[in-house]
């Protein structure tokens, strides 16, 4: 009897285990969803939104925190550079604004789950580029350009 609660404790204990190492495996692989891409990171934590705790370097634990990630690139930045961007996460533009030079461009993808709602839209890629450095942000781009 003793040999069986243990052998079932025992197994409880391996299911939690392999979850919990599953959860954070998954949690790892969303956190870096322009791996790609070398340049320079921020990540977002605790919140989608500008009001998010933003860093570089992820410390501990923090990846089990990430709401969004940027990175920027120092490259000069053409249509089939973007359309390659577009094509990698399957992602549609929304709509494009330009503003003192620069142009973003607002998308939709199904890779990643989280994202904000701008103008009733759910939008979880955003491009910002001025042809000569270009920013890939999930949900969208947060801080300066």
């Amino acid at each position: 009897m003793f040999f069986w609660r243990l052998k079932r404790t025992a197994k409880m204990v391996c299911a939690t285990v392999i979850t919990l190492g599953v959860f954070a495996l998954v949690r790892v692989v969303n956190v870096d969803k322009f791996g790609g891409y070398v340049g320079e990171r921020t990540y977002y934590l605790d919140s989608a939104s500008s009001q998010s705790l933003q860093t570089d370097a992820l410390k501990g634990l923090q990846f089990l925190r990430v709401r969004g990630e940027s990175v920027f690139l120092e490259e000069s930045v053409d249509e089939a550079f973007l359309e390659s961007v577009l094509r990698s996460y399957d992602a549609s533009v929304l709509w494009i604004e330009e503003t003192d030079g620069i142009v973003s461009y607002y998308c939709y993808t199904p890779c990643f789950e989280e994202g904000v709602h701008i103008n009733g839209r759910k939008v979880n890629l955003h491009i910002a580029t001025d042809n000569r450095r270009v920013v890939i942000g999930s949900p969208i781009i947060f801080g300066g350009f």
